[in-house]
Formats: C-alpha cells, sequence, structure tokens
C-alpha cells in the first residue's frame, strides 16, 4: 500500500466520520429523540468505516502488513475526527457519558469495524483466488 492511498483513507474516515456526526446533531436538535440520533449516527459511521476500507483496498495484496497499515490510517483518521475530541465519535456515547471511557468503546468500535472490513475483503480476495466460495 502507498503512503499516498493511507493518507487519503484517514483523510476520508475523519471527513466522513465528521460529516455524519454533525448530520447527526443537526437532526437531534430538529426534534429526534436522542438515542435515535445516536443509533442512526452509529450506524452512518459504520458505513462510512465500512466504505473507506472496502475501496481503499481495492487493487490491493491484503498482507497482514497492509492491515497493520490500514489499522494505523484509520486511528489517524479517528484522532483528526474533530468529535473525537468531543468524545461523540462513534458508539461510545451510546453507553457512557463523554469522557476516556467513551474514548476508549469508540477507539475499540472503530477499528473493530475497520479490521472485520480488511478481514471481509481478504477473505473475498482469497475466494477469488482460489476459486472457494463459488
Amino acid at each position: 500500500m502507498t503512503v499516498v492511498r493511507l493518507a487519503v483513507m484517514a483523510a476520508a474516515y475523519a471527513a466522513g466520520a465528521a460529516a455524519v456526526s454533525l448530520a447527526a446533531g443537526v437532526i437531534a436538535l430538529s426534534g429526534l429523540p436522542t438515542v435515535p440520533a445516536l443509533v442512526l449516527k452509529a450506524l452512518l459511521v459504520a458505513l462510512v468505516l465500512v466504505v473507506v476500507t472496502w475501496r481503499g483496498l481495492q487493487g490491493v495484496d491484503v498482507t497482514p502488513r497492509a492491515a497493520v497499515a490500514v489499522a494505523v490510517a484509520a486511528l489517524v483518521g479517528f484522532l483528526a475526527d474533530p468529535f473525537t475530541w468531543a468524545a461523540r465519535t462513534f458508539v461510545g456515547q451510546l453507553v457512557l457519558p463523554a469522557g476516556v471511557g467513551t474514548l476508549l468503546v469508540d477507539l475499540v468500535g472503530w477499528l473493530v469495524v475497520v479490521l472485520g472490513t480488511v478481514a471481509t475483503v481478504r477473505a473475498r480476495s482469497h475466494e477469488r483466488v482460489t476459486g472457494y466460495g463459488r
């Protein structure tokens, strides 16, 4: 994987998640109850993470080294998202009040979604190469 591709992925993670969080906040302010707005935000952020990871890995041999590189790009994207610093990035706000615990829940959830997508892309590319899964 190239550094440029990883940088674009990190920027897309941060920008996509921030845009979704902002939109969910606006929707919540317009009258949607808090919990449904937070669930909507969590689902849309997860969708952003899956799409960015999936697209970023197109045409890439998904090796363990590439998986680590994507995890680092995801971590950079997480840290670059302005909502991270308000502890309102992903799913943590659904289970804990804003704080360090929320940040940790968000980070773990973020990495689980990204690395789960990496594993899926790797498995699908293995199916194509070996012919399994037909």
